[in-house]
């Protein structure tokens, strides 16, 4: 008896997984992956919108010591 059940349990690891268990797996790969590429593009999209914001902060700045100098 012993010896039929660790048999048993060799053939265990020796079997492929279960398809729907294969399934699951690639969904949660697949999704894992599209919120990767979502995360890059808002970070992108962040990056875009902190050289947008620094351009026109250093325009108002140029723009405020213009003014300065022409006061003086």
């Amino acid at each position: 008896m012993a010896k039929n059940q660790s048999s048993n349990r060799n053939n265990g690891n020796n079997s492929r997984p279960p398809l729907d268990l294969v399934n699951q797996f690639l969904e949660n790969q697949s999704k894992e992956l599209d919120n990767a590429t979502q995360e890059i593009e808002l970070k992108k999209l962040n990056e875009q919108n902190a050289f947008a914001y620094g351009c026109k902060a250093l325009d108002a700045q140029k723009e405020d010591r213009k003014e300065q100098r022409e006061q003086m």
